[in-house]
């Protein structure tokens, strides 16, 4: 066994020598995380392994050389071989030579070679090489080549020799396109003609002998594509200037492609980069005047061979023609364009030049149109006269889109022309492929005022030069101009220089750089979508004197909106007197990091600073940026900080603004990365109007000194939603408000979804002297779970909303006893207050103060469903309340009620379910009642009691002024029986409808249950569905007024299945009832005869009353449809009439 090393020496070596002073052993450096070894061979024998770490290495019996290279990143590497015996090795120190004499033994040899590189650090990496020999008479093959490459056209025969020492040579090929003969010295190879661009190939596959041993091999059969070249542009432009035009292009691969100058102007020249597919054309500056010259493009050689021209052109003030450079995509397409519009003036004249060898055309006052034959690129010229241009390939009149592909798109403007242009709003709009743009040299945009939208959406802008405005000297309007131009990179200091009446730059580069109009859909989420996106774009210097000379703006709205800036220069609008408006100047710039103290110096006309730093993660906010804003003027700055992540805020930030009222939606959704500090609003004397200021902010507390110095000029103060959603707040001050006590009048919603308080502090808003509105305060505050009965004590006088104030607030466990009850302001509303409160299990006596109005109580305890205690003394004090409209509805955990509940109420006129789906509510005081003499309706106020065992008899006693008991107890399922007497007093009442229905649980009725009800006419489903009932009392229905025409029995007991029998005379005294549809329908157990009245002798049925009305005074408007439908057990069945049953 051989080992040789080759060392490399480098200044490693010195590094070797130096080590800590202290210690004899220098420290050894760190090993390498990219060590690496390869070993690489041309010889079509030496076969690598995929896992890159050996190879194969098999000689023929005859013997031969091999060559391996093997190069490292490591201080050294050696070889060792297994058996050298019969491989002669050789090294230097780049290549190891492998050498084999011929085997004439039966029997094949086998050898392995390891190459180890190693570092003085001991770390080392190998490669092994496995070589083999075959033995003497192994079938073998021998061929001149294993790679065979045709062209596409041309010569496409070749012959290669193939050498075996087996009597026969097999092949396998079932290649369409090739043909494989056999010849006296191997093989012969023809190929049919490549017509397509891509390169085909195919491996032959050779055997010879038979067995384990045969012999293989495989030629690789390869033919060129046809020859075919694209290019970016086929136009090399430039301004008067000069400067470079690079062109990428596409060809075949395995093709060359040569570049040559046509004639010999030094004007230009060129750089090929074949290795990144491009060509950089260079131009001088010119005197001013058009030139233009030519290169030559080959790509192939003989017969497969394409050419094209790549035109250079650098225009001048002499350029007449607009042109332009257009794909179209489909063949035989007809576009109806040339760049201009036709315009109901009459004024368009013009010739093109459509760039695909056909003759110019000259069109008058029609569209021009023309029929391209082929796909492909083309280069467009249009002379004339052109009022309205039309660069863009938005879908519309001319351009349509097929499977997602437009029909045309625009490539590159090579020059703007002198065809009396004027108007170029959306001219180039969402040309999304659109890569260049010319300056003006001839003064085509001399007489435009107004660029809105010119380039919005040209994702694939590169510049914008700078001579672009150069004659724009009346232009006034650039709104949107460069909006979502992705791929821009700078903007030219100069570009406005010229443009000094313009007035209007909103929105002017919205998204440049990063394109950001593709997110809109997503409604620009900073944190998930927004801030990936911008910070990715291209990052934008912006010029400090790019607004230099426009001294008459107005608007810088949303200028910036969603760039990937860092900051902007101190003077940058210096010289912008008269701005208005700067809102949302850096809306979405989530990369800001800063912005100079004294950016808005010199503006001291800006009324609006609306969502200035909107979704930004502005660093550093510097102090006294609005000093210079004119005292007590009137600025809006709503939203100024709406979904932005705000490192620290300064306190004295807002110094100058003393004119701002509102601070509506100013840090919603922010995220603040440090407390927040007191005084922020220092200097703002006017602000009256938080609405939503910390909506949604991640704020986990608030100093009690927040408020300090707002609003000290303003006549009240509103917080409406101020602190909406701050999930994280767990705890207020007391003194919050202090600071805005006397002029704070509503704080609806203030603290709304705050999901995280847990407690409300002892005195909490007490010194709230001007508060009106405590309505939804608290709201949703799901870990809330105490009160304090010191709060807003100080509001006596005027708080009078309070309605849904702890709506929601799932963990309140009590009402604690007079939490409201000091309140003296007029009508107070407690509508909602507790509704849902979900944890509630108790509520105090004298909870609500005298002046609650006359429906402020509705729903006051809806939902509460875990209420098992109420005060008999709740509203002892709520004398004026007239209605009680879902009061403790869904109390499902309430199984009892406190005697005298309502006995303070004394004008208390509606009960509307009051307690309906108190589902565990087993039973109701008797004087429940007694005190509320002038209620006149009882709708649904049992409603869904399923656990309701008994009604008592008294419950109604002194309610004689009741008219309405509709679904009074509506699936009282666990009623057995009606007291006698229940309404006896109720003489009023005129509505029993729906009653009792589905209460399954009752047997029986008393036969008085409606005997002083003598008004009552409305009966529909008062017993429906009650299935257990067995019978019906004679004369339950005797006291309804007989000349009632109104009464209705509709539906009255359907469905009850366990009724056995009706009495004859039930609806005796109802003689002009007019409903009884489905009065019975379903009521299966039923026997013997329908009920009938007696005249004269004679039974005159229901059914029958409509046929004799004239004889009985009946209801000649009587209905009964299916009134006895499926009672097939009565007597008189088959005699009732079709649509009765």
């Amino acid at each position: 066994m051989k080992k040789l090393p080759y060392m490399f020496i480098a200044a490693l070596m010195a590094f070797a020598s130096c080590g800590n002073e202290e210690n004899n052993e220098p420290e050894k450096p760190a090993p390498s995380r990219d060590s690496r070894l390869e070993v690489v061979s041309d010889n079509g024998l030496f076969v690598p392994a995929e896992d890159g770490t050996s190879a194969s290495l098999n000689f023929k019996n005859a013997g031969g050389e091999v060559i391996v290279s093997v190069s490292t990143n490591m201080e050294n590497w050696t070889y060792d071989i297994s058996d050298d015996s019969w491989l002669d090795v050789t090294a230097d120190k780049h290549y190891i030579t492998l050498s084999a004499g011929q085997n004439e033994s039966t029997e094949s040899r086998k050898s392995a070679i390891t190459v180890t590189a190693s570092d003085n650090n001991d770390n080392s990496i190998s490669y092994v090489i496995n070589v083999s020999q075959n033995y003497a008479g192994q079938p073998e093959i021998t061929v001149g080549s294993n790679e065979v490459r045709f062209p596409a056209y041309g010569e496409l025969s070749s012959e290669v020799v193939v050498e075996t020492n087996q009597d026969d040579l097999d092949f396998d090929c079932t290649c369409q396109w090739l043909l494989v003969e056999k010849t006296d010295n191997g093989l012969k190879l023809t190929v049919d003609p490549n017509a397509a661009t891509d390169q085909r190939a195919v491996d032959l596959q050779l055997k010879a002998g038979a067995g384990k041993d045969a012999a293989s091999d495989v030629i690789r059969i390869s033919q060129d594509g046809k020859a075919y070249l694209d290019m970016s542009s086929y136009m090399a432009n430039a301004s008067p200037a000069g400067g470079s035009k690079e062109i990428t292009y596409e060809s075949n691969p395995e093709l060359g492609i040569t570049f040559t100058k046509v004639g010999d102007d030094t004007w230009f020249d060129f750089v090929e980069d074949k290795e990144n597919h491009t060509i950089k054309v260079n131009l001088t500056a010119s005197d001013g005047k058009q030139r233009e010259g030519c290169i030559n493009v080959l790509v192939g050689e003989k017969e497969n061979t394409t050419a094209a021209k790549l035109r250079v052109l650098q225009i001048g003030e002499d350029t007449e023609s607009l042109i332009f450079e257009v794909r179209i995509n489909y063949d035989d397409y007809t576009f109806k364009n040339g760049g201009v519009y036709k315009t109901s003036a009459g004024d368009l004249d013009v010739t093109i030049d459509w760039g695909d060898g056909s003759e110019p055309e000259h069109f008058v006052n029609v569209q021009p149109s023309h029929k391209y034959a082929k796909a492909g690129k083309y280069t467009v010229e249009t002379k004339g006269t052109a009022p309205l241009y039309c660069l863009t390939d938005i879908a519309g009149d001319y351009f349509t889109i097929t499977d997602g592909i437009k029909h045309v798109n625009f490539l590159n403007i090579i020059s703007w022309g002198k065809l009396g242009v004027k108007d170029v709003k959306s001219v180039c709009k969402t040309d999304e492929e659109l890569e260049s743009i010319p300056d003006d040299v001839c003064g085509t945009f001399a007489e435009i005022t107004d660029f809105t939208e010119m380039f919005v959406n040209c994702y694939s802008l590169k510049a914008i030069p700078e001579n672009l405005f150069k004659y724009a000297v009346k232009a006034q309007k650039f709104y949107n101009t460069f909006g979502c131009n992705a791929s821009l990179k700078a903007i030219p200091e100069n570009l406005f220089v010229n443009c000094i009446e313009a007035t209007d730059f909103g929105q002017c580069f919205y998204g440049a750089g990063t394109g950001s109009s593709i997110l809109q859909g997503n409604g620009n989420s900073h944190a998930n979508v927004l801030k990936p996106f911008v910070s990715k774009g291209n990052r934008i210097e912006i010029p400090e004197g790019l607004f230099r000379n426009n001294v008459k703006a107005v608007n810088f709205m949303q200028t910036f909106r969603d760039m990937n800036i860092a900051t902007v220069p101190e003077n940058l609008f210096a010289n912008n007197t008269e701005v208005t408006s700067f809102n949302g100047l850096f809306t979405g710039c989530t990369e800001l990091e800063t912005v100079p103290a004294d950016l808005f110096k010199n503006n001291q006309k800006v009324e609006k600073f609306n969502w200035l730093f909107y979704a930004t993660d502005v660093k550093t906010l510097p102090v006294g940026l609005f000093k210079h804003c004119p005292s007590g003027f009137s600025i809006q700055i709503s939203q100024m900080f709406q979904n932005s992540i705000i490192e620290d805020f300064p306190e004295g930030f807002f110094e100058g603004l003393d004119g701002v009222t509102s601070l509506s939606e100013l840090f919603e959704n922010a995220v603040f990365m440090k407390p927040l500090k007191g005084g922020i609003f220092k200097g703002l004397k006017k602000a009256y109007s938080l609405s939503q200021t910390f909506y949604g902010t991640n704020v986990t507390e608030l100093p009690e000194d927040l408020f300090e110095g707002l609003g000290t000029d303003a006549t009240k103060i509103e917080m409406s939603k101020t602190f909406f959603g701050c999930n994280q707040l767990a705890s207020v001050p007391a003194g919050l408000f202090d600071p805005v006590a006397t002029k704070l009048t509503t704080i609806n919603a203030c603290f709304q979804k705050c999901a995280g308080l847990k407690s409300i502090p002892e005195g909490f808003g007490n010194s709230l002297t001007a508060l009106t509105n405590a309505s939804n305060a608290f709201y949703g505050c799901e870990a809330l779970e105490t009160l304090s009965s010191e709060m807003f004590k100080g509001a006596a006088a005027k708080l009078s909303n309070l309605s849904s104030m702890f709506w929601g607030c799932t963990s309140l466990k009590s009402v604690p006893d007079g939490l409201f009850g000091f309140i003296t302001a007029r009508n107070a509303n407690f509508g909602n207050c507790f509704n849902g409160c979900t944890s509630l299990t108790s509520v105090g006596a004298d909870v609500f103060p005298s002046t609650v109005s006359t429906t402020g109580l509705n729903s006051t305890f809806k939902g509460c469903t875990s209420l098992t205690d109420i005060s008999g003394s709740v509203f002892s004090k709520c004398a004026n309340v007239t209605t009680l409209m879902q009061t403790f509805s869904g109390c499902t955990s309430l199984e009892t009620l406190p005697s005298g509940l309502f006995a303070g109420m004394a004008k208390l006129a509606t009960f509307d379910q009051t307690f309906s789906g108190c589902t565990g509510l087993e039973s109701i005081p008797e004087d429940l009642f007694a005190k509320n003499t002038v209620a006149n309706k009882f709708q649904k106020v049992f409603y869904g009691c399923t656990s309701l065992k008994a009604i008592p008899a008294g419950l109604f006693a002194n309610n004689k002024s009741a008219r309405d008991f509709n679904n009074m107890f509506y699936k009282c399922t666990s009623l057995t029986s009606v007291p006698v007497g229940l309404f006896k007093a109720c003489t009023a009442a005129q509505t029993f409808s729906y009653l009792f229905v589905d209460c399954t649980g009752i047997k029986t009725i008393p036969a008085d249950l409606f005997i002083n009800n003598k008004s009552a006419c409305y009966f529909i489903q008062t017993f429906a569905g009650c299935s257990s009932l067995q019978e019906i009392p004679e004369g339950l229905f005797d006291s309804v007024p007989s000349a009632s025409t109104a009464a209705t029995f509709k539906e009255c007991f359907i469905a009850c299945t366990s009724l056995k029998s009706i009495p004859a005379a039930l609806f005796d005294k109802a003689l002009k009832a007019s409903k009884f549809d489905y009065a019975f329908a379903g009521c299966t157990g039923l026997t013997g005869e329908s009920p009938y009245t007696m005249y004269n002798g004679n039974k005159i049925h229901l059914y029958e009353r409509k046929k004799h009305y004239n004889l009985g005074g009946f209801n000649n408007r009587i209905t009964g449809t299916k009134c006895f439908y499926n009672c097939t057990g009565l007597s008189d069945y088959e005699n009732i009439a079709t649509d009765w049953k």
